[in-house]
């Protein structure tokens, strides 16, 4: 709970705009008001959180499924992946009249995401005879870092990155964000035109420095991005990304299935390298999904 969306993530407004110019404006796309997720509390255990519904959704809350790491291990968090797509089947089935029922729910988040206990991540998941949706954009942001093998080893470096895996022999420090920065991050100005450095990494401050210099840390990371780092250009690729998962999904529910041909957006992604596929279906694959 707290802030509905992060100043880091993808612009919601865009990503409705690209998806429905993506599907041929075939039929209207929206942005629902908010379901939050309540993960503090003295009635709720270490492995669950509360989903509560956006106002006037007709749906009670929900308790979810949830795993978090310990102090020693940045205390991340992590939401299961089949309460979150049973939450998204009220908000789409529980409305008054069938006909005018939406054709899919699909949710977005920046929380992180999973399935199986050993899932690392999991991007996104379509439950297509059901309608919806879920994915998290977290782990697709161009400036996260992140264990191969643990699943809450992970923060941002202050540069965008194509390759987004840092490898455990390596030594790396990831730093709480300052409360004075964590401010910074409430207010984006994305109208600009990104300056030549606006990517680099931003000064660590002293304590910071002296903790890296002691550990030897060889990269340094922080467990949020903070605004200095966050250029037009970083927030410009974020949407890319996210649009591009987005519509994949979707194709999902349309009954699209993965494709196997060079550059489309249906094929599999195994890894984030591949995120940097196209953002077309083949002409195979178009009668399906604009028809």
């Amino acid at each position: 709970e707290g802030k509905e969306w992060p100043a880091y993530g993808p612009d919601l407004e865009e990503l409705r705009r690209y998806t429905y110019a993506f599907y041929g404006g075939a039929m209207p796309v929206a942005v629902s008001a908010p379901a939050r997720v309540r993960f503090e509390g003295a009635d709720i255990k270490a492995n669950k959180a509360v989903w509560k519904p956006p106002r006037g959704a007709g749906t009670g809350e929900r308790w979810l499924k949830a795993r978090r790491s310990s102090k020693a291990q940045l205390r991340r968090r992590a939401l299961h992946i089949d309460p979150l797509l049973t939450c998204l089947c009220d908000l789409r089935d529980l409305g008054p009249q069938p006909e005018k029922r939406p054709f899919c729910v699909v949710g977005v988040t920046m929380e992180d995401i999973y399935s199986a206990p050993s899932d690392l991540f999991v991007a996104g998941m379509a439950a297509g005879l059901s309608h919806v949706a879920v994915f998290s954009l977290l782990r697709y942001h161009p400036h996260i870092r992140m264990s191969p093998e643990h699943w809450w080893r992970y923060g941002f470096a202050g540069a965008p990155s194509d390759y987004s895996y840092f490898e455990e022999h390596h030594a790396v420090d990831i730093v709480p964000v300052a409360e004075e920065e964590a401010k910074e991050n409430e207010v984006i100005d994305l109208t600009g035109e990104a300056s030549p450095d606006a990517a680099s990494e931003p000064e660590a401050n002293p304590k910071t420095k002296a903790k890296a210099k002691a550990k030897g840390a060889g990269l340094v990371l922080r467990e949020r991005p903070l605004r200095a780092s966050l250029s037009a250009r970083s927030m410009s690729e974020a949407l890319r990304r996210a649009s591009k998962l987005l519509c994949h999904e979707i194709a999902h529910l349309f009954i699209v299935d993965h494709c196997i041909y060079k550059s489309c957006i249906m094929n599999g992604t195994g890894h984030l390298v591949e995120v940097t596929l196209t953002l077309s279906l083949t002409p195979a694959l178009e009668p399906k999904a604009y028809t």
